[in-house]
This record gives C-alpha cells, structure tokens and sequence, in this order.
C-alpha cells in the first residue's frame, strides 16, 4: 500500500509511503501528531507515522490486528489480535502504551471483535462481538447473536458484557 501525505502548505510537496502488503486500518492521535496503522503481515504490528515518516513498528505478537481505537488523552492503543493458546484460536485486545509502545495487557474476550469505541471522558472502552455461541435461528432465517464487552481504560479489566440479541 502506499500512503500521501498533503501538508498543509499548498506549495510544498507531498510525501508518499510504502507500507507493505496487507494495512488494514489508521488512527491518527492529534495530541502527539502520529498515525497508528494495523498491518496484519506475519504476526502482525501496528506501523507508526510523524511527520510524514513512518518511524516506528510495534509487533503486537498475534495474527489480525485489524481493529485499532486511540485514547489521546491517555495516550493509549487498543487494537484487537489472535493468539494460540494450547492450539485454540483466542480473540484478544491489546492495550498499548503509546508513549513506550509496550503492551500493557492481553484481554481476553468470548467472541470475534467486530469494532471498538472509546469514552475518553470516562476512560471507557466498548468492544462490540459477534458471539462463539451458535446463532439463534427463526424458521430459515439466521439471527447472528453477539454482545458488547466494556473495559475499564483505568484499570484495564472488563467490567461487563452486555448480551445483544440479533433483529
């Protein structure tokens, strides 16, 4: 893939990025002016770009990142991954320090993560899941089943999950 970069002075130049193969998706943080993007090659990483430099790489140690949230305020990532455990596939979120660019903590969750939302006000994070469960069915119709799993951004631990019913 490659990435533009207009600035914001008409009469300068852009740049342009090579990213590699397989980006899946960007974040920009407009406090510290970089840009967060999930690159599922191999195990995966996220590749971090300021000022029009990619200048950083964060192996996440899973497959898949895909879904990537910032906390600005916080300066956290959150980005979701899979492990193998004991040869099962587990869905995870990855808490990221975005100063260090360490993990912080796996989370653990009980479905596939399908996106995420962030309360920066009241540190708060949503994962939305489709369910490992097998979907509920209404005569020939499928109705795929998932949840909402809400994690404390303080204390990185779930709070609750929030059984949702398919219609």
């Amino acid at each position: 893939m490659i990435l533009f970069f207009y600035p914001n002075n008409s009469n300068s130049s852009f740049s342009i990025l090579f990213l590699g193969n397989n980006p899946n998706n960007i974040e920009f943080n407009n406090i510290t002016n970089k840009s967060y993007i999930t690159n599922s090659a191999l195990l995966g990483f996220i590749q971090i770009i300021h000022n029009n430099q990619l200048i950083d790489n964060i192996t996440i140690n899973g497959l898949n990142p895909s879904i990537i949230e910032l906390n600005s305020i916080l300066n956290k990532i959150y980005v979701n991954k899979k492990i193998s455990i004991q040869e099962e596939i587990i869905e995870v979120i990855s808490i990221i320090n975005g100063t260090t660019n360490e993990i912080i903590k796996d989370i653990e969750l009980e479905g596939r993560p399908t996106s995420i939302a962030i309360n920066e006000e009241k540190d708060k994070l949503y994962v939305t899941l489709l369910s490992p469960r097998p979907p509920q069915t209404d005569g020939e119709l499928t109705i795929p089943t998932g949840s909402v799993t809400v994690i404390n951004g303080t204390t990185n631990e779930i709070i609750k999950d929030i059984e949702l019913e398919g219609r």
